[in-house]
């Protein structure tokens, strides 16, 4: 649904072959632009329902793509599940459209496939003759990820709190976001802060620890601050599942629940699944970055200097995202509510909606109707609003009310 220009730089950003044709032919726009977006369409919708298909008997041969902005190789391990026989994966370093930069040796691997299904004489030369480009590709790994070793980490000094701006009776964690952005800050500067006191979550910058390990760190930390209030914890993408995370581990421990889990710009913790954009060149992900509209784009690409003192930063949160395996699922009582834009191109807009089977008490997702996956920087107000009303529990958001009429929309939660 993005306007025209919006929507060939995402093609650009996903090398497609014919961007710049597109670019260059107005009638070639005219007449191919409704086809690419209905395929869009298409792709977002499928499986919107999340249930888990049949396995079919047949073997599944699957290709990935290393630097494949659209479809992340690790969703491709997935495929394993969805057949009861053999399963291969080979990984190619290169884009989405290898289908047509490899095509040779996509044929020969699929033909040497197909003949020695069908127990076909001249397997053997059709084998040679794929053996011929496999060093175009690699056997990917399709097991399932190891459970990391967690060492003991304090995470006391990651606790910031905040000077308080009222009588507040509640806390809310603020979990650290990524790539530059931090929700808890602009909070900080709204209403939210006058009705609860505040605490930022920021591990240090150095700390290559995964999200699990984190958030056993985390958890550890609030049992041990025994803090008599009541307390709700505020995510944004990475925040968002580092907040589950540690709220899955308090509640598996039998400590404390948060009152209430807000999330935003994250699909739920079994879809989530981002590509390996930390692998792009720096003109590369600085355009990964303005597709998706960061904030401080335009600076980034008229300073070398904060260039350098961003990006690496930014490589490795897209690092931990493209990491990022979802622990068991447990369904927390914690109520939930999911906070998503409309334009946000990072984010699985209809993943957001399994968030659902995440709790066993309320649940309710609201769309911001004009805003991008960096919504709570820009606009703070309006996710101030909703954070407040349920944290003072003030009546539940109606169509055609305040936050509504700044681009709100109320979604029926699915399954609820």
């Amino acid at each position: 649904e993005q306007p025209e220009p919006k929507f060939l730089d995402v093609l650009q950003l996903l090398d497609f072959t014919g961007t710049r044709a597109l670019l260059e032919d107005d009638e070639m726009r005219r007449l191919l632009v409704p086809t690419l977006r209905a395929d869009f369409e298409a792709v977002a919708t499928y499986g919107r329902d999340f249930s888990r298909r049949a396995p079919l008997s047949c073997p599944i041969t699957g290709f990935a793509a290393k630097r494949d902005l659209f479809a992340a190789p690790s969703s491709m391990t997935a495929w394993r599940e969805y057949s009861t026989g053999p399963f291969a994966l080979h990984l190619l370093d290169v884009h989405h459209y290898f289908v047509e930069t490899h095509r040779t040796y996509l044929a020969r691997t699929v033909a040497a496939a197909v003949a020695h299904d069908l127990g076909r004489s001249d397997v053997g030369r059709l084998r040679a003759g794929a053996a011929e480009f496999a060093h175009l590709a690699r056997p990917m790994d399709v097991e399932a990820r190891r459970e990391p070793v967690y060492e003991h980490v304090d995470a006391t000094p990651w606790f910031v709190d905040e000077p308080a701006r009222g009588d507040a009776s509640v806390r809310l964690y603020c979990f650290p976001a990524a790539l530059g952005s931090d929700p808890g800050r602009r909070l900080l500067d709204s209403e939210v802060a006058r009705h609860a006191a505040i605490t930022r979550i920021a591990p240090p910058q150095e700390a290559h620890l995964a999200l699990p390990q984190q958030a056993r760190a985390i958890a550890r930390a609030l049992e041990a601050s025994a803090r008599p209030e009541p307390f709700a914890f505020f995510g944004h993408g990475l925040g968002a599942l580092l907040a589950y995370e540690v709220a899955r581990e308090l509640a598996a421990r039998g400590g404390r629940s948060p009152v209430h889990l807000f999330v935003t710009g994250a699909a739920a913790p079994h879809l989530y699944l981002a590509p390996n954009a930390n692998l792009l060149g720096d003109d590369k992900l600085v355009d990964v970055l303005d597709v998706i509209g960061h904030p401080h784009v335009g600076d980034l690409r008229r300073s070398a200097a904060l260039r350098r003192e961003l990006l690496p930063r930014v490589r490795r949160d897209f690092e931990r995202m493209a990491d990022y395996s979802a622990s068991r699922q447990i369904a927390l009582r914690t109520p939930i509510t999911v906070l998503r834009a409309k334009n946000d191109l990072w984010t699985f807009f209809y993943g957001m909606e399994a968030w659902a089977d995440y709790t066993e008490g309320p649940f309710e997702i609201v769309t911001s109707a004009s805003g991008d996956h960096f919504h709570v920087d820009k606009d703070p107000a309006w996710t101030a609003e909703l954070v407040v009303r349920k944290l003072v529990g003030s009546p539940p958001l109606v169509p055609g009310k305040t936050a509504a009429a700044q681009g709100a929309t109320l979604q029926a939660p699915p399954g609820k």
